[in-house]
């Protein structure tokens, strides 16, 4: 400091001493006037100087603030990002948020995720909402990682409760809300590193989001020190100014008025011209120059200068307030740099993990719609419900069997490429027919085709429905017959109606089916049947006589039933 120390005293040398010299030839009787007036002055110059040093260190403490909770929140959602994008690739290893929660506390990976430092002292922690809990699951005090932090802090007394602003914190963990708090850390959160220098004062950013549905908060809280410490610098900066300042008045108030006394002869008047002269030139002048830069920095445009060119105390405020500006400046510069180097990184994150979830949702896409063309659409839902068996009894079902004669002897003339597909170009079509009348295919076996109504969705009309369908499936062979360039297949087809058990039993290659005498019933009718004919059992003939135009069979026999009555039908004319 040689410029500051060269300087030092010419604020006295170029106020206090002309005064002085005027003073001496000014009459004894104003020597009272003159020091109340230069008295005056130092109160003005003193409280306007502190005035225009404290508006500013305030507004520099808020911008300082608000930059920091800004930095406290990206850092935080940043974190988080991270955390999500780790568990996202562990979600195999829980199902739940207890067993997220026991993952989180116990993974190595995940805890060196989570346990950040920030700045010098401020760090970061984790939690996991458990069944209406919010369960610690990483924080620099160990000793509450895995404690339910409501229960922790409902053990708090008032006092600490107050301090520590729990009921902020409860009201935003119990909405889950993100945001900055401002609080006073007590004994029950203080990590052991953290020196008594740097105070109680903290402020927290809180982050909520989830993971599989569980809700997981991130949090980075550090001290209010740590953001402050430059203005804090600066005001004490500011304040020894001024102290030097004043210091300089005081004794420089106190030589004149010794000299006063000698020179009580002067002219009232050319004291008070001659101090308001100096007064005006070498102190109100320069501070009114330092409280408009002053200002301009208050107002955040930190490129602007303090243009003092007294070569005094005063001069030398104005130069620490620009190199002051100039570092704010640069500190500024750096924050907003790392502010937006951190949205960068959230923004590419995120865009990896959109490219992540359109990904999962193409596959979950997939497996459902392989599901659904696997089992029915209701049962199917019901499986993903979490449901493991599913059978379900109907008491009343109709159940459809086809299959086609002499099918044996066609393998043995038949290309196995040309039967197998024309077997699907049938197949497909009867699917179509089902899908039209609600009807739900089981299965095919071979050349056989079983379907049934009424199976997995109860509908009063499934007799006619399924009957309906074997005639649709009868009518399109007979148009087949009519190219001859396909092959002749000859259908029979067989319906019974009654009870059945129906559902999927299994874990892997499950399949829907059915179970019960309906089932070996309908068979034995399709087997009784005669080529190009739809053959119904009595109980099915009861439930659409009056629909159809049925021809009595008579008693036919039924292989393991014996003698059966059964009926050929056709539509109504």
């Amino acid at each position: 400091m040689p410029q500051a120390a060269g300087t030092r005293g010419k604020l006295i040398f170029q106020v206090i001493v002309p005064v002085l010299v005027i003073t001496l030839l000014s009459a004894g009787l104003q020597m009272a006037v003159t020091f109340f007036l230069l008295h005056f002055l130092n109160s003005e110059i003193k409280s306007g100087i502190r005035s225009e040093f404290e508006q500013t260190s305030t507004a520099f403490r808020t911008s300082l603030r608000e930059q920091g909770v800004l930095i406290l929140k990206h850092n935080t959602e940043a974190i988080l990002s991270q955390q999500l994008q780790y568990l996202e690739t562990q979600k195999h290893r829980f199902s739940n948020a207890a067993e997220l929660a026991n993952f989180c506390i116990g993974d190595a990976a995940f805890q060196k995720l989570a346990l950040r430092s920030f700045e010098r002292y401020g760090y970061t922690n984790a939690s996991i909402k458990v069944d209406g809990r919010l369960i610690c699951v990483a924080h620099a005090k160990k000793e509450i990682v895995g404690r339910d932090l409501f229960e922790v802090v409902a053990s708090l007394s008032a006092d600490a409760r107050r301090k520590q602003n729990a009921d902020e914190f409860v009201k935003n963990w119990s909405m889950q809300t993100s945001g900055v708090t401002e609080f006073e850390q007590t004994d029950t959160f203080l990590p052991a590193h953290i020196p008594a220098s740097v105070g109680r004062r903290k402020i927290a950013f809180q982050v909520w989001s989830d993971i599989a549905g569980i809700p997981f908060v991130a949090e980075t809280t550090t001290y209010l020190a740590e953001f402050l410490e430059p203005a804090d610098r600066v005001l004490s900066q500011h304040n020894q100014a001024v102290d030097n300042i004043e210091s300089k008045i005081v004794r420089g108030l106190t030589l004149w008025t010794t000299g006063s006394l000698v020179l009580v002869l002067l002219s009232l008047v050319a004291v008070v011209l001659t101090s308001v002269w100096l007064n005006r030139r070498k102190v109100q002048k320069p501070l009114e120059i330092i409280s408009e830069g002053l200002t301009h920095f208050g107002a955040g445009d930190f490129s602007a200068r303090i243009d003092c060119r007294a070569n005094n105390e005063l001069g030398l405020v104005a130069e620490i307030s620009n190199k002051m500006a100039d570092h704010l400046a640069e500190s500024l510069a750096s924050l907003e740099e790392a502010r937006k180097d951190l949205e960068s990184r959230v923004a590419a994150r995120t865009a990896d993990l959109e490219k992540a979830n359109q990904a999962l949702e193409v596959e979950r896409q997939t497996a459902e719609r392989l599901l659904l063309n696997t089992l029915p659409a209701p049962v199917a839902r019901r499986l993903k419900a979490g449901e493991e068996t599913l059978v379900d009894d109907f008491a009343l079902a109709t159940v459809l069997f086809t299959d086609f004669k002499g099918f044996t002897q066609l393998t043995e003339t038949v290309t196995p490429s040309r039967l197998v597909s024309s077997l699907n170009e049938v197949f497909a079509k009867f699917d179509e027919f089902a899908a039209e009348l609600g009807i739900e295919k089981i299965k095919t076996i071979g050349d056989a085709y079983m379907a049934v109504g009424g199976v997995p969705v109860r509908d009063d009309r499934h007799p006619e429905k399924v009957v309906e369908l074997g005639l649709h499936m009868r009518d399109y062979i007979v148009q087949r017959l009519e190219n001859k360039d396909l092959l002749p297949f000859q259908i029979r087809i067989g319906i019974h109606s009654g009870p059945v058990l129906a559902g999927v039993i299994g874990r892997s290659k499950m399949t829907y089916d059915l179970w019960g005498d309906t089932v070996n019933i309908a068979s034995r009718c399709e087997s009784a049947s005669e080529p190009m004919r739809v053959n119904i059992s009595e109980a099915t003939y009861k439930l659409v006589k009056d629909r159809f135009k049925c021809e009595y069979r008579g008693l036919v026999a039924a292989k393991g039933k014996g003698e059966m009555p059964m009926y050929f039908v056709e539509r109504l004319n």
